[in-house]
């Protein structure tokens, strides 16, 4: 019986890449609690319309119909602009050595690891 580490390490890789997203994201969110929106208006904005442009495409493709994929590019938009915005008020965080205690930090990560194995998990069972 041969053992394939090949899909262990991705499974590993891409749940700890995910896990460090979502810990950037609680990161974001202290920021934003702290100083408000890291990134000025007018580039939220560019940000949000990108996003908006693309998603909307996206759905168009898959499904045709124009109002669907309006609002569910509309829906996942404000979702991916608010992660982003997030994911760089953690970076900005980070950089500027305001996270929080290492032993919290840790805890933080690792439950980020539990949770994106089940989200891999759980949309693999769906394919």
């Amino acid at each position: 019986m041969k053992i394939d580490y090949r899909r262990y390490m991705n499974t590993l890789a891409i749940s700890v890449a995910l896990a460090f997203l979502v810990l950037y994201v609680a990161f974001g969110l202290i920021y934003f609690t702290n100083r408000g929106n890291p990134v000025p208006t007018p580039l939220t904005l560019l940000i949000f319309a990108i996003s908006f442009v693309i998603c909307t495409v996206f759905y168009r493709s898959r499904s045709g119909e124009v109002p669907v994929s309006l609002l569910r590019g509309l829906f996942l938009a404000i979702c991916s602009t608010f992660c982003l915005l997030a994911i760089i008020g953690g970076l900005i965080l980070t950089m500027e050595g305001r996270i929080p205690d290492l032993n919290m930090t840790i805890s933080a990560l690792a439950i980020c690891i539990i949770i994106s194995i089940i989200l891999l998990s759980l949309r693999e069972s769906r394919e």
